[in-house]
């Protein structure tokens, strides 16, 4: 068994507590986000259905064949499941699906023993006020490109069910396409009063080796794309993207949530897990099914699949879901010095407010530093 001072963890943490105990701020923000992780005990992802309304090109949960098609449609059975899983001391429920607020019974349920969680949902109905859950609304792009990636009009809706409601962020899904209406959508989200972060299309197995084969397009979840005409990025779209969302983040301060430090952690060119090359398997994402994370499936199963989003290639994953829990441990990177350390922390803070609504106030460095995050301003929670 390898000892606690032999642990690379606890090796890069002795870093950061020795930064921290130099640096007044850092040390009170350290102390802030390590009490937030215990909101967090024994997590449980799950997919509360395998039904939706929408049609998202490239789905991440139709567009391949790792995930249930069907439903356990027995209410007690639900309501028996969340109350054992509190009796077992789970603290946090990820909550997705396909779409869960189709399913208000269930939200219900979960909500009835579990207290504290997060509902991924399309935003195109409302789920009621007094289920406590953070809401991550997804937006696609502007409303006539969310029309043609997600096969409806959706986006005003979305904004009318959630632009006030204290407990939603609109998440807007970054892809190839749909760069240049980012600016266009922040101005609405500023008009509207809403809060805006961005979660990174990334597409699935099966969506890649459609593209790759030239597969013929379908009435579905593969309504357009092509080798030539798809939503994957290329090396380019990745650095615009880098630069338009810096931007956003500079022009848009209060509405927009989101640190310079992860929009260039996940813009870099290349995959951003360490991958096993026998099994093309991220080793270090923290969606993976280890014996410390579990995902139960739409029929109330355990998943036996690799990880939470379980269709997606982990070589291109992207995704918020997965790649920022992945960050609440420091990498080698994050502890080089108090600006590392700085940086690391505002993703975490940043994490603290995605899951858990707590106010994202970002740390920034001396004035007389130059360095990445100098003019930040405090962004308020809704």
């Amino acid at each position: 068994m390898m000892s606690r001072n032999s642990n690379p963890l606890f090796s890069k943490l002795r870093k950061v507590h020795a930064i921290c105990d130099a640096h007044s701020d850092l040390r009170a923000a350290f102390d802030d986000v390590r009490e937030d992780a215990k909101h967090l005990k024994a997590p449980i992802s799950i997919d509360l259905t395998s039904r939706c309304n929408l049609f998202c090109e490239g789905c991440y949960y139709y567009e391949g064949n790792d995930q249930a098609m069907t439903d356990e449609e027995d209410a007690a059975k639900w309501r028996a499941f969340f109350k054992a899983q509190a009796e077992n001391g789970t603290k946090y429920l990820y909550i997705a699906g396909a779409e869960p607020a189709l399913h208000p019974e269930r939200l219900r349920a979960a909500a009835d023993y579990v207290s504290n969680g997060i509902i991924a949902a399309n935003g195109t109905i409302k789920i009621d006020p007094d289920i406590p859950y953070r809401i991550a609304v997804s937006v696609w792009g502007g409303p006539d490109v969310t029309a043609k990636l997600r096969g409806g009009g959706t986006f005003w809706k979305a904004l009318r069910n959630y632009a006030r409601d204290p407990r939603a962020l609109f998440s807007y899904t970054i892809n190839s396409q749909n760069i240049g209406e980012i600016r266009e959508v922040a101005h609405i989200m500023k008009d509207q009063g809403a809060q805006m972060t961005f979660n990174m299309y990334s597409p699935t197995e099966s969506y890649l080796s459609k593209i790759a084969r030239g597969v013929e397009n379908d009435d579905a979840f593969f309504r357009f794309s092509s080798e030539h005409d798809n939503l994957a990025f290329k090396s380019d779209d990745l650095k615009r993207c880098r630069e338009e969302v810096d931007e956003i983040i500079d022009d848009f301060q209060g509405t927009v949530v989101y640190p310079s430090a992860f929009n260039h952690e996940v813009t870099i060119d290349g995959p951003l897990f360490d991958i096993d090359e026998n099994t093309g398997i991220a080793t270090n994402c923290a969606g993976l099914h280890n014996g410390t994370h579990k995902t139960i499936l739409s029929t109330l199963k355990e998943s036996p699949n690799k990880c939470c989003i379980p269709n997606i290639d982990c070589k291109t994953c992207r995704l918020l879901a997965n790649v920022l829990p992945s960050r609440l441990a420091p990498y080698d990177k994050d502890v080089q010095d108090a600006q590392a350390v700085r940086n690391w922390l505002n993703i975490r803070r940043y994490w603290s407010w995605f899951y858990l609504k707590k106010p994202y106030v970002e740390l920034r460095a001396p004035a007389t530093s130059s360095v990445l995050n100098q003019d930040r301003q405090n962004v308020p929670a809704q």
